[in-house]
């Protein structure tokens, strides 16, 4: 699993880089992501963390990882990378949104390679 999303985030990353903003690093983390995992985890992250290169691996693979595990029980599937990339979108639904498949294309774009 680490690997598979350790491949997940870089691509991630090349797209989030690509975009032209600069607002939130390298995965682009929004504060509303930091609270969904401080609530899930009870951690206590903040949007200064979400511009260190480690604490904000950290956050995206907690992100993912519960919402994945949400997708899991709802679906009785394993997430693919379309999947995770499409819940980092938009959200915990992003999965099943028509308005993440242009992000998917993009991330599938950096996998590829």
């Amino acid at each position: 699993m680490k690997t598979f999303m350790l491949t997940l985030l870089i691509a991630i990353r090349a797209v989030e880089s690509t975009n032209g903003l600069t607002s939130h690093n390298q995965y682009q983390i929004r504060d509303v992501c930091v609270q969904d995992v401080n609530r899930i985890y009870n951690t206590h992250y903040t949007m200064h963390d979400a511009y260190n290169h480690e604490k904000s691996k950290e956050i995206a693979i907690l992100y993912l990882t519960y919402w994945g595990n949400e997708y899991v029980k709802s679906q009785h599937r394993i997430p693919t990378y379309e999947t995770y990339a499409r819940i980092w979108n938009g959200g915990p639904n992003g999965w099943k949104k028509k308005s993440t498949k242009k992000y998917w294309n993009k991330v599938k774009k950096h996998l590829n390679k």
